[in-house]
Formats: C-alpha cells, structure tokens, sequence
C-alpha cells in the first residue's frame, strides 16, 4: 500500500507544470548575412537580410569579412549550370596559415538554385568557378573571424 501510494505521489508531481524551467535552445537563424550569386558575370556577393557582413575595400586578403556562423546563400542566377568550388584555408595560431582541399563543390547547380552555407570555421573561403570540375582563380573570397563574445 506504501508503495503504490509512494508511486502515485511521484506520478503526480510529475504532471506539475516546471518553476524553474531552462532557457530553450537557441534556434537557428537561416536569414543569410551574405548572398553569393554566380551568374554569366562571374561570382559577385552582396549583404544578406541579416546584419554581420562587411565589405573590405578590396587590398586585402578578402572581399568580405563575415562572423563564424554566418549562414550564406550562393545562388545560380545564370541561364545554364553552374558549378562552384570553395576551398578553405584555416587560420591556425600554431601553425599559420594551413591549405585545405576543396571545402565544397556545389556540383551542377541549375539555373535558381540556391545552396544554403554554414561558415562556422574560421578562415578564408575561395568561391571560384569549376565548369570542368578543376577550380579556376577565385573569383571571390570570404574571411571568416571568430564570432566576439561580451
């Protein structure tokens, strides 16, 4: 009798409604900072809906400085397939600089389609045009910094 009364009481606080409940977890934001559009013109980008990404002045080693994070959309607004490599070159403290092998390759992307991309590692990303499936010279390159913290 102790027992089932012991299990009843257990039960029935377990229904209660929490008190001190936990922040829910943070929800992705997929409105991009940056939108990256290849087209017959070559890869060009310009500032997504989302605030965060700046345009360098063009000395530098990169067209734009994004956070980590940052979610870019790369559209083919081109009559044809378009295909894109981006390769990643890390910024490692101990090691410089360090080369990465192709990062993403889109594939054919067909003429609208967009590829939604998550920039979370920091360093530089090459967006260049691979048509044979061989990268040709960047056409626009990306700098991805640590996201600051408060």
């Amino acid at each position: 009798m102790a027992f089932t009364a012991l299990a009843v009481a257990v039960l029935a606080t377990a229904c209660e409604p929490q008190t001190d409940a936990q922040p829910p977890v943070a929800s992705v934001h997929f409105d991009p900072r940056l939108a990256v559009t290849v087209d017959d013109g070559g890869i060009t980008a310009e500032p997504g809906p989302r605030d965060g990404a700046q345009k360098t002045d063009g000395t530098g080693a990169a067209d734009w400085v994004i956070p980590s994070g940052t979610v870019v959309d790369l559209r083919n607004d081109a009559a044809d397939e378009r295909r894109v490599l981006i390769t990643r070159t890390a910024l490692d403290a101990g090691d410089g600089d360090r080369a990465a092998p192709v990062w993403v390759d889109t594939g054919a992307m067909h003429p609208g389609e967009t590829v939604v991309l998550a920039l979370t590692g920091t360093g530089r990303y090459a967006f260049a045009p691979a048509p044979d499936g061989n990268p040709g010279e960047p056409e626009l390159t990306v700098l991805v910094q640590p996201r600051a913290t408060s």
